[in-house]
């Protein structure tokens, strides 16, 4: 998955529940993170973005803690 942060999250949680090509992850303490299908669909989802007005200050894959990895393992995807 992708950590997310903009100028406007709002704006950018609306663009990532909509925009076809990301799933959206979302967190209890919403903090914007998301699955892309592929690299094209994070750049695409990048313009997207800044059309929308919420300029990028981080977009970063991110790695499953030992935690989340074991979950996944022992229960399914959560």
């Amino acid at each position: 998955s992708y950590t997310l942060r903009t100028t406007n999250d709002a704006a950018a949680a609306e663009v990532v529940n909509s925009f076809d090509g990301v799933e959206p992850d979302h967190q209890p303490d919403g903090s914007l993170r998301f699955h892309p299908v592929n690299e094209q669909a994070v750049a695409d989802l990048s313009n997207q973005l800044i059309i929308a007005g919420a300029s990028i200050i981080e977009m970063a894959p991110r790695s499953a803690t030992l935690e989340e990895l074991f979950f996944d393992l022992t229960e399914g995807h959560h």
